[in-house]
């Protein structure tokens, strides 16, 4: 049988990959993006593992905000490096300020 902390193991490491390649991608804005919805997603299993652990509602209600925050992160950032790669032919993070104003 699958255990609580099989779940919190799993959520912990989706959250130390998504760190780790948030620093391994700094330069390239659609690794960055990915590194976040791997963390958010891992923060994500946590919260709901604990909320069947806990039997409580409340922590399952919060775990489904989590994902509509995500889903309109990942809209949004996609949205910006459309709108990013149309201007520079590139998605290199260091031409970034060009987009002001």
């Amino acid at each position: 049988m699958i255990e609580i902390t099989h779940y919190l193991t799993l959520g912990y490491s989706l959250v130390m990959i998504g760190i780790l390649g948030f620093f391994l991608k700094r330069q390239n804005l659609i690794g960055i993006l990915l590194s976040l919805e791997v963390i958010l997603l891992g923060v994500n299993i946590n919260i709901m593992a604990l909320g069947v652990h806990l039997g409580k509602a409340s922590h399952q209600i919060f775990s489904i905000l989590i994902l509509t925050v995500v889903a309109a992160e990942a809209a949004i950032a996609l949205a910006l490096v459309v709108r990013f790669f149309k201007e520079e032919k590139s998605l290199n993070l260091e031409s970034i300020t060009n987009l002001k104003g």
